[in-house]
């Protein structure tokens, strides 16, 4: 009777040495498994971190270039302001485009500041209203020079070639836009080959060309270009 007893009693024993270590593996598999996933885990992290990283650099490389743009965008606004202030000065401070440009079959053409006119035969800018102050040569000389926009004494043959002798009083072509032009004598650049104290000058009445001395008083008419 107790043969049987004890002999279940070993059986169960064995039974739960043999469950008790297969619990324990089980155990085991779960800390892999944990552990297998803790490293997934941070092996993402890892994958994250960088593509956050990268995301975040790129952000910067676009940050940096779209600042680069404005400040090019900058200095190309000021190299176009500063080209056309250059522009401005070389004109006298007039938009008016270089002499002959735009301004289709028309022989004279008014700066948009009524400053000066433009000759398209000869490319010529002349003062739109030169002033009524008589002036010895050496005077006008000094005086087409001190004016903004390149200014000077015309040579004879520039004076000339506004005049026109079918006209009288001034004789000067019938579409001319100029005001103030006197009947009187101006003076030109040209010194006269024959005596140096000379200078040749226009007779704007009808045209005559005829050399005077230097100290002689004469209405004074400035171009520039050419």
């Amino acid at each position: 009777m107790l043969r049987p007893i004890f002999m279940a009693i070993v059986v169960s024993a064995m039974v739960l040495g043999g469950v008790l270590p297969a619990h324990t593996d089980d155990r085991d598999r779960d800390k892999d498994d944990d552990g297998n996933k803790t490293g997934h885990r941070a092996i993402l992290n890892a994958v994250n971190g960088g593509t956050s990283s990268s995301n975040t650099a790129h952000g910067t490389l676009q940050s940096q270039h779209a600042t680069q743009d404005a400040a090019h965008s900058a200095l190309t606004q000021q190299l176009t302001d500063i080209q056309a202030a250059i522009a401005s000065l070389s004109t006298g401070g007039s938009a008016q485009p270089r002499c002959g440009a735009g301004t289709e079959a028309r022989r004279f053409v008014v700066s948009l500041d009524d400053t000066e006119v433009c000759d398209n035969t000869t490319g010529l800018n002349w003062q739109q209203n030169p002033d009524s102050i008589l002036r010895n040569h050496a005077d006008a000389l000094t005086h087409c020079a001190s004016l903004v926009g390149g200014f000077r004494l015309p040579e004879v043959k520039e004076l000339i070639s506004l005049v026109d002798y079918t006209r009288f009083n001034p004789a000067l072509p019938a579409s001319h836009p100029f005001t103030n032009v006197q009947s009187d004598n101006y003076w030109s650049a040209t010194t006269s080959a024959a005596d140096p104290s000379f200078a040749w000058g226009v007779l704007l009445s009808n045209g005559l060309v005829r050399p005077s001395g230097k100290g002689s008083a004469f209405f004074v008419w400035c171009v520039r270009g050419g």
